[in-house]
């Protein structure tokens, strides 16, 4: 997959996010911008284009690539293979961080319709709408706190209602 690709797979798979987006007015923030969250944006766009929605704001966060600092972390041992950084044999393809909501409100603050994250921690896309909304202070760590909370249950939901267990090809008795 080229660069100018990566990203974008998951705005092709969910287009009818944008039929939806012409007959209800509501923001569209997710993830799905991958390893490059530019490119999904601009794809994003095209395909905007192409249903006949020009007025979209498309918002794209980044922050998250943290490829050209990978010198900072060669003595680093690795969760992987309990070596350093600087063992690895052959290229490293990607390093990537999660980021907060910070973008995401940003985004949200200059009116964006779609905000496309890249790497994001998961409860930050219920937590970035929620401060945008309500106005919240990122130094208000207790609602900051309930929002996570209630960010990462939204998007856990299926591991906090058992879902995880249930092995879907076995007929429920």
């Amino acid at each position: 997959m080229t660069s100018s690709l990566v990203g974008s797979e998951m705005c092709i798979r969910d287009s009818r996010i944008l039929d939806a987006l012409k007959k209800h007015s509501v923001k569209v923030i997710t993830n799905m911008g991958a390893a490059n969250p530019y490119h999904a944006a601009l794809k994003c766009q095209e395909m905007a284009q192409s249903k006949g929605l020009t007025n979209l704001k498309i918002a794209y966060v980044e922050g998250d690539d943290i490829s050209s600092r990978l010198d900072d972390y060669q003595e680093y041992v690795t969760i992987e293979t309990k070596k350093p950084l600087s063992a690895i044999n052959g290229d490293v393809l990607s390093a990537n961080g999660y980021i907060g909501c910070v973008g995401i409100v940003e985004a949200l603050k200059n009116g964006a319709d779609i905000v496309i994250t890249g790497r994001v921690a998961d409860p930050s896309l219920s937590l970035g709408p929620l401060v945008y909304e309500f106005g919240w202070s990122m130094d208000d760590y207790e609602k900051l706190g309930k929002g996570t909370w209630v960010g990462h249950l939204l998007e856990c939901a299926g591991q906090v209602t058992g879902l995880s267990l249930i092995h879907i090809s076995e007929p429920t008795r």
